[in-house]
């Protein structure tokens, strides 16, 4: 089974149309955010709600990428598949980068608040995604080591341009 995570601030909705086609695929929405602070201790709640083994793929978009990441170091799956994910710190949107510390500050919901008027299906998912974990990915991203791991277990379907990064 492929399970695949989607985007900060989005769900399973982002994976539409033809991705529906994929054989053995769930596309997971992000758990209840309970107060995690680490990316590592999001990929234990997703493994858990979602009863991932060692035995299956995982992947994602952008930050679904970087915590499929983090359960592959714990599991050691077989593969992971990127969709415009990091792999390494460096590769994240430097912008985010500096923002991030003041992730406790941003207005994120006043942000939804004004963006959800917008008939837009991302801004839809965006609007419904809660705030809380939006902040804590931000700081924890700070943090994230990267993969130092096998680069050939890691099936990358996009590499990341600037303006693309996590």
């Amino acid at each position: 089974m492929l399970y695949l995570l989607p985007a900060m601030g989005t769900n399973h909705e982002l994976y539409q149309g033809e991705w529906q086609q994929l054989p053995e695929t769930s596309f997971i929405n992000w758990p209840h955010y309970d107060g995690e602070k680490s990316l590592t201790e999001i990929a234990d709640k997703v493994i858990q709600e979602n009863g991932i083994t060692a035995q299956d793929w995982v992947g994602g978009s952008s930050l679904g990428g970087i915590v499929a990441l983090e359960i592959f170091k714990k599991l050691g799956n077989p593969k992971v598949v990127l969709i415009g994910s990091a792999i390494t710190s460096t590769e994240i949107n430097s912008v985010l980068m500096l923002l991030a510390p003041l992730a406790h500050v941003t207005p994120i919901k006043f942000a939804q608040a004004l963006t959800r008027k917008f008939n837009n299906h991302l801004i839809k998912m965006f609007c419904s995604s809660d705030a809380r974990f939006i902040h804590a990915t931000c700081l924890a991203l700070r943090s994230w080591p990267g993969y130092q791991g096998d680069p050939s277990r890691i099936m990358r379907l996009a590499s990341l341009s600037p303006s693309l990064q996590a």
